[in-house]
């Protein structure tokens, strides 16, 4: 029985859609799915981290990339826990792929502490993109 699915979200700062993967990642975590979800931090992996590798192991995992890099889903392959990957994200194809999530070029420029509601909202609705499929990818797991 699956009681938990595993977020891990990009870490890098090559583009300036990468932090969004975090701050969606978080909502997540935090606001919408807490007692469903666990973090799968993506430095501590790489490190080697056991509680991450543990995580990586017991549960599905979903990841959040920034680009098309996939760097998420290379430090899961390098660990051989890729076959737990559930479902991939990539936020520069959701921004591009789904036309309500638009959202401009210089707002992405925007730091963090002062994201924009343009921003929020990419987030939020992002965000329950995600905990949509938890809900499925739980509901499927535990059938």
């Amino acid at each position: 029985m699956v009681i938990k699915v595993g977020i891990s979200a990009c870490t890098g700062f090559d583009y300036p859609e990468a932090p969004l993967t975090r701050m969606i990642g978080y909502r997540v975590l935090e606001d919408l799915r807490p007692d469903e979800t666990v973090l799968i931090c993506l430095p501590a992996l790489a490190a080697d981290v056991e509680e991450d590798i543990e995580f990586g192991e017991k549960y599905p995992i979903i990841v959040i990339e920034g680009c098309d890099k996939l760097c998420c889903t290379r430090i899961f392959e390098e660990k051989k826990l890729a076959h737990n990957i559930r479902h991939t994200y990539n936020i520069q194809e959701l921004i591009k792929a789904i036309p309500d999530l638009q959202i401009s070029s210089s707002a992405l420029l925007t730091s963090a502490p002062q994201v924009s509601l343009e921003i929020q909202t990419f987030i939020d609705k992002t965000a329950e993109i995600i905990a949509q499929d938890i809900d499925k990818l739980i509901k499927e797991e535990n059938e």
